[in-house]
């Protein structure tokens, strides 16, 4: 979560008690389907869009935890790398 707060582009409520997050990407002025797009093509991150979960989704990207702690940092590593 503190790699994500460190972001320029995105925020996040802490989860609690989850391995989910749900990331703010509205700033972007994109829908959340062309987000996870780009990240999956520029970042190579797996995500699902907001809109997934219904309209007050949409400018949110779910992020998942269930993985390791490598992998978490290559990927915020990632992000910051294209600027997030």
């Amino acid at each position: 979560m503190d790699g994500i707060a460190n972001l320029k582009y995105v925020t996040c409520v802490r989860p609690f008690g989850a391995f989910y997050a749900f990331v703010n990407f509205s700033r972007l002025n994109q829908s959340s389907e062309y987000i996870s797009n780009i990240l999956l093509d520029s970042c190579h991150i797996v995500t699902c869009p907001g809109s997934f979960f219904g309209n007050a989704g949409e400018g949110f990207v779910r992020f998942c935890f269930a993985n390791s702690k490598q992998n978490i940092s290559e990927a915020l590593k990632r992000l910051a790398e294209n600027n997030y």
